[in-house]
């Protein structure tokens, strides 16, 4: 699908794995490592949420970056989304 878009270089590489989503989980899992006696489902969502925005601040600028501006018109136009109602 990112390859019909016309998205080249850096950002289709970055588009086309699975590496930073894989980071993010193991940074998750690192933090609630320690958690052994879970309350509820809730608590466990906020130790993941937790966790998520701790591997957020490790986060690196996206390579490629500089092409989602072309990406985001291309992605719209195929969507058939308007100017106009995107930025509403």
């Amino acid at each position: 699908m990112v390859e019909r878009l016309g998205v080249a270089g850096k950002l289709l590489r970055t588009l086309t794995n699975t590496n930073d989503i894989e980071s993010a989980f193991s940074m998750i899992r690192s933090y609630i490592h320690n958690v052994k006696n879970w309350q509820s489902g809730e608590q466990a969502l906020r130790w993941a949420a937790a966790g998520a925005l701790l591997a957020e601040e490790r986060f690196n600028r996206v390579p490629g970056y500089k092409d989602v501006s072309s990406l985001s018109l291309k992605l719209s136009a195929y969507l058939g989304i308007t100017e106009q109602a995107a930025t509403a």
